[in-house]
């Protein structure tokens, strides 16, 4: 028997025998805050006739956010998932839907016997039709379809209980500004206007009394669509090559986000390096921070 979870968009694989109870996965740092609800549109699908209605179950209904559907648009999405999920078996599945409003459980999946069980969060139903493909192609694979991460990180943000985007972001530094720069590096990709997806700003200072072992100088947040530089790269003396690398290689993560490889999250995969290669001044810009990482260790904290 297998389970996959998703918490706050990190998918899960476990494997554990017929009959025992299932342990909880680890969890990733739940969501903080609640943002904007998109309501569902009331005829935007479809509806095939069911041959058999599907089991909905609606776990602790009295918790979930005000901004919850009716039940009845529930269970409606709810039998449209499931016969998207038949349409693609040569065989009845007994199929049960348990739909919840927790902010870190997203999607899991039961194998069975003697049911196969879909939980999911409320705000998923939204797209039922798409769901439901791809579990019936996870229940085949007993993996999550490899498009799922991409298209799950385009939605984070926009989850019920995401993390809020930015508002406090600083763009312009002494002698750079990210947002210029972010643009300037965006023409690498086949489309150019995605980088008009993300913010960026300037990261803070780290403290302490000696500089670290290790420097993070950019990363990529793609449940709020969040790009941080550290400050060390608006010092003087930084090549310019050298910021746009850092930016061009956290917009790499933006493009190309973490792909499940069998039970492995790969994060520079084989496509995030291709399109990473695509910066001319990649390896002289990597050179340049090799050669200067003490320089860039004793800058990069605050005094």
């Amino acid at each position: 028997m297998s389970q996959l979870q998703l918490f706050a968009g990190v998918t899960q694989l476990s494997r554990r025998p017929a009959g025992n109870a299932a342990r909880p996965l680890p969890r990733s740092s739940p969501f903080e805050t609640d943002i904007r609800f998109i309501r569902l549109p009331s005829h935007t699908e479809h509806e095939p006739p069911a041959s058999q209605p599907a089991t909905v179950e609606f776990l602790q209904w009295g918790r979930w956010s005000a901004d919850a559907p009716p039940r009845v648009e529930i269970e409606r999405r709810a039998q449209l998932l499931r016969n998207a999920f038949q349409a693609l078996s040569t065989g009845p599945i007994d199929l049960r839907i348990q739909v919840n409003g927790a902010r870190s459980r997203w999607y899991y999946m039961d194998f069975g016997p003697p049911c196969v069980t879909i939980r999911l969060h409320w705000w998923l139903l939204q797209w039922p039709s798409f769901v439901g493909r791809m579990s019936f192609q996870t229940l085949q694979a007993e993996k999550l379809p490899s498009n799922f991460d991409r298209w799950i990180g385009e939605r984070a943000a926009d989850f019920p209980g995401a993390a809020k985007r930015r508002t406090d972001l600083v763009t312009q530094g002494n002698r750079i500004h990210l947002g210029e720069r972010l643009a300037v590096v965006s023409n690498f990709l086949d489309d150019p206007a995605r980088y008009k997806e993300v913010q960026v700003g300037w990261s803070r200072r780290g403290s302490g009394n000696r500089p670290p072992s290790t420097i993070r100088l950019g990363t990529m947040n793609v449940r709020t669509r969040t790009m941080l530089i550290h400050p060390v790269l608006d010092e003087p003396g930084v090549p310019l090559y050298v910021v746009d690398m850092v930016v061009w290689h956290e917009l790499c993560h933006w493009v190309c986000p973490p792909k499940e490889q069998g039970r492995r999250r790969s994060i520079h995969h084989a496509e995030f390096l291709e399109l990473e290669r695509r910066y001319p001044d990649l390896d002289r810009a990597n050179q340049w921070i090799r050669k200067n990482f003490t320089w860039l260790a004793q800058n990069s904290f605050a005094e």
